[in-house]
C-alpha cells in the first residue's frame, strides 16, 4: 500500500484522531518496569523524553494527559496493561483494514464508560510477528471518571473546553464514516475532542472530510470521546 493509502486508513481508523500513524517498527518499548511511568517513551525507534510536567500528570490516577493515562500510556506494551479495580473487565480486541492489522484492549467500567487502546499497524498476517510486542498507538476515552488537568471530560460542553483555552485556535474537522466532529488545538497537540455532527454538517460534507469552524458548532453539544494519539 502506498504511503498516501496508509494516510487515509489512518485518518479513518483513529476515529476522529488527526495525526501522522506509521506501521510498527522492530524496535519495541524498552521499559524496565513495565508498571510504572518511564523517563523515556518508544515509539519504534524513536526515543521521547517526557518532562517534569508530563511525568507529573501521568503520575494522577485521573488524569488525562498528552502521552495518555497512568494506566496505560502511548508506548506502553498492551500486554502490560493491569487494571485490578473491582467490576472492570479487560477484553482483547483484533481489527484488520486495508491491508494492515493491529490489536486492541477494551477496558469496560461498572458505570459503562469504556477505554480503547489499539497498538501499531502491521502488515496482513503478521509476517514479521511483532504483533504480540504491540505497544500503545492511540487511546479512546469514552469515561467520565477521567479529566483533563482543566478538568475537561467526556460529557462536558464545547462552551467549557473554549472557555478553558480562550485564545487557542482550534481546529474541527467532520468526519462522515463516523458522523463525528474532531476538535483540536496546539495546546494539547495529542488530545482530540470528539463531538457528534449533525444533518446541517453531513449535508455540507457530502460525504467529504470538511473543515468547520468552531464558533458554527452548537456550543452546549457535549465531547462523547476523547482521543491520545501518538
Amino acid at each position: 500500500m502506498k504511503q498516501t493509502h496508509l494516510w487515509q486508513l489512518c485518518l479513518a481508523i483513529t476515529l476522529m484522531a488527526f495525526t501522522a500513524c506509521t506501521p510498527a517498527s522492530t524496535e519495541r518499548s524498552k521499559l524496565e518496569d513495565k508498571t510504572g511511568i518511564p523517563d523515556t517513551l518508544y515509539f519504534g525507534d524513536q526515543p521521547i523524553p517526557l518532562s517534569q510536567g508530563d511525568s507529573t500528570c501521568l503520575a494522577q490516577p485521573a488524569a488525562i494527559c498528552e502521552y495518555g493515562l497512568q494506566i496505560a500510556f502511548l508506548g506502553m506494551p498492551l500486554s502490560a496493561l493491569h487494571v485490578d479495580d473491582e467490576g472492570v473487565q479487560i477484553t482483547d480486541r483484533k481489527f484488520s483494514e486495508g491491508g494492515y492489522e493491529w490489536m486492541g484492549k477494551e477496558i469496560s467500567f461498572p458505570d459503562g464508560g469504556k477505554i480503547m487502546l489499539e497498538g501499531e499497524f502491521v502488515d496482513a498476517g503478521d509476517p514479521a510477528k511483532r504483533l504480540p510486542n504491540s505497544t500503545i498507538n492511540r487511546i479512546r476515552i469514552e469515561s467520565e471518571q477521567f479529566r483533563t488537568l482543566n478538568g475537561i471530560s467526556v460529557g462536558s460542553a464545547i462552551a467549557e473546553l473554549r472557555s478553558q483555552y480562550p485564545d487557542s485556535a482550534f481546529r474541527a474537522y467532520y468526519i462522515p464514516e463516523y458522523e463525528m466532529v474532531d476538535i483540536s488545538l496546539p495546546e494539547l497537540s495529542r488530545l482530540h475532542f470528539n463531538v457528534p455532527g449533525n444533518d446541517t454538517i453531513s449535508q455540507q460534507a457530502n460525504g467529504e472530510l470538511l473543515i468547520i469552524p468552531i464558533e458554527q458548532l452548537n456550543q452546549d453539544q457535549a465531547i462523547k470521546a476523547i482521543v491520545v494519539v501518538m
